[in-house]
């Protein structure tokens, strides 16, 4: 609850700033387009570094926009692509509480969006690589492979749940005992 307030916080000052910006040639749009303008200027910087640098105030302010306009337009069309993109800046920011709720939004409030299967896998993944979580990484990886057994991550989920938690040592003793198989029989 405190981090939805902080998002909620976050969202609130570019939004302003903005609309205190804003020119006089927009105020025909609605809330809606308004804010479509505002994300694609967003986008626009976010993206036209040639350095392939992430600008983290600029990923932080597309972020809360995004998930914003989510907010502010949940049965839009764009709502589902912009959590998931909002999710995807976090992860590249390293909030990975953050790209868990947007995860869990999509899942939970369009699971008719192409990319929910993905969404529920990267949660899962975010849980164990980001957050070292690896409670609510099994649980996500198991509702994945109950939900999407035929979806092109199903054989990561089962790899990932096979191996989590264990120690980089133990996945070294893990790979060279089989190694150690293989060469004991040339066959398999």
């Amino acid at each position: 609850m405190f981090m939805k307030r902080i998002i909620f916080l976050l969202a609130i000052v570019p939004l302003f700033y903005w609309g205190c910006t804003n020119s006089g040639n927009e105020s025909t749009m609605t809330g809606k387009d308004s804010s479509k303008v505002y994300i694609q200027n967003l986008e626009k910087k976010l993206y036209a570094d040639s350095s392939q640098t992430i600008k983290p105030g600029v990923a932080l302010e597309t972020m809360i926009a995004y998930a914003r306009f989510a907010h502010d337009f949940p049965k839009d069309s764009l709502s589902p692509e912009y959590l998931f993109k909002a999710a995807e800046i976090a992860r590249a920011l390293h909030k990975g509480h953050e790209a868990v709720l947007y995860y869990e939004k999509i899942c939970t409030d369009y699971p008719n969006y192409e990319k929910t299967p993905t969404a529920l896998f990267l949660k899962a993944f975010t849980y164990e690589n980001t957050l070292k979580d690896t409670a609510n990484a099994r649980i996500g990886y198991q509702e994945f492979i109950k939900k999407y057994p035929d979806n092109q991550f199903a054989d990561d989920a089962q790899y990932s749940l096979k191996y989590l938690g264990k120690s980089p040592e133990e996945l070294i003793k893990m790979f060279e005992g089989n190694e150690d198989v293989a060469s004991k029989n040339p066959e398999k």
